[in-house]
């Protein structure tokens, strides 16, 4: 997902103008998603805070 957002980002064309929020969106919740994981792991392997 950031790749493409990067690639489309970089050429700012007609495909960058439509999906631009809609990428944003995605990067966001998949970040959102990635640090909810890792502190899934963490607890699932007993680190206490």
């Amino acid at each position: 997902m950031l790749i493409l957002g990067m690639g489309s980002f970089a050429k700012s064309g007609e495909f960058y103008r439509r999906n631009a929020n809609r990428l944003m969106r995605w990067r966001v919740g998949l970040q959102a998603l990635s640090v909810v994981l890792f502190f899934a792991y963490l607890f699932s392997i007993g680190i206490k805070w």
